[in-house]
């Protein structure tokens, strides 16, 4: 069946092929803001009918503006028109995480339903919370972010009922924020032993910091002082600062807490009976087949590597007992006596 919204005038019509009325954005999905001196300026990218099963949002926009028509798949304008977008879904959870630690697994999984549109990640969602972050006025952000994160959760088809956004690592220490624009929602965060986590940083960095990690607040410090740091100490106090920032706001009715040791069983047991959605046996089965592959890398079989983490280094192990390991108790401990996962009240 193909999907159909409203037009600028409120008349029907299918969303196959873009309108030609530039105040109709149904079909259209943001993809990146910019502030000008006349205000935000949102670029946008012809959607459709077509889901987003790349491990990453911006993957998808950019497979799609790599097609030779890329002209007719790009608008730009004003932040009015993220309220010009076609019917929306509401958000029925979001997804924070420690980083290097199954989200993207549990993304994959939930996109691999027709029922579901998944948004892993939006570099549009980063600029707004990076702006934030800068300094913006609070009660603009909150605005754009509850027009851009509602037009990214379009209803493109019939068959879509349910809409889950994760974010990047970063956006944990704006939890508030968030929440301050979109209160009712349930969100979860994911996080893993930080002796796994950090072993994955350390590897990645290759000896070094990458260029502007010492600017960018994901530890505190003197910028100077953190370019000359060893990655596995830089990165140990960004994953406590993420770990501190989930503590202070689990609890509060709408959090659940996921050990990746929980994966992938919890994606269609506890977290989707506490984001109140249901699914077929049918559902369960896809889900089952989506998580034996590598979630980055979808047409690979997936091979764990805890027993590579495991096998971490000294330094690996004595930064992480020394920066995170108090935290990540502490996680653990709240997950155990948070009970029987209870349904959150539908929105």
């Amino acid at each position: 069946m193909e999907a159909q919204n409203r037009g600028a005038h409120g008349e029907r019509r299918d969303v196959t092929t873009p309108s030609s009325d530039s105040r109709d954005f149904a079909g259209w999905v943001p993809f990146g803001v910019r502030f000008e001196a006349g205000g935000a300026r949102v670029d946008w990218t012809w959607l459709g009918e077509r889901r987003c099963v790349e491990p990453f949002f911006d993957q998808t926009v950019a497979a799609l503006r790599a097609q030779e028509d890329v002209s007719k798949r790009y608008r730009e304008s004003g932040a009015e028109a993220l309220e010009q977008v076609g019917e929306r879904l509401a958000p029925s959870g979001f997804v924070y995480h420690l980083s290097r630690c199954g989200s993207t697994l549990v993304a994959q999984i939930l996109a691999a339903l027709e029922s579901t549109v998944v948004i892993s990640e939006p570099n549009v969602v980063n600029a707004l919370l990076e702006r934030s972050r800068a300094g913006a006025e609070r009660a603009e952000i909150v605005g754009l972010l509850r027009g851009a994160i509602g037009a990214l959760g379009q209803k493109r088809t019939a068959r879509e009922r349910h809409y889950f956004l994760k974010f990047s690592s970063r956006a944990i220490h704006e939890l508030a924020l968030i929440r301050e624009a979109f209160p009712d929602v349930p969100w979860v965060f994911l996080y893993r032993d930080p002796v796994e986590v950090l072993a994955a940083h350390v590897e990645h960095s290759r000896g070094r910091l990458a260029p502007g990690l010492a600017e960018s607040g994901l530890a505190e410090g003197d910028a100077a002082e953190l370019r000359q740091m060893a990655p596995a100490e830089f990165w140990a106090r960004a994953l406590r600062n993420c770990c501190a920032a989930a503590l202070r706001f689990c609890g509060d009715g709408r959090s659940l807490l996921v050990n990746y040791e929980q994966l992938p069983d919890v994606v269609w047991g506890g977290l989707a009976q506490f984001f109140g959605v249901d699914f077929s046996a049918e559902e369960i089965e896809a889900m089952r087949c989506a998580a034996r592959f590598d979630a980055k890398n979808p047409g690979r079989v997936f091979e764990g590597d805890r027993e590579q983490r495991r096998a971490a280094g000294a330094e690996v192990r004595e930064m992480a007992e020394r920066w995170v390991m108090a935290q990540y108790r502490r996680l653990e401990d709240k997950r155990g006596r948070s009970g029987p996962i209870q349904e959150p009240a539908r929105i």
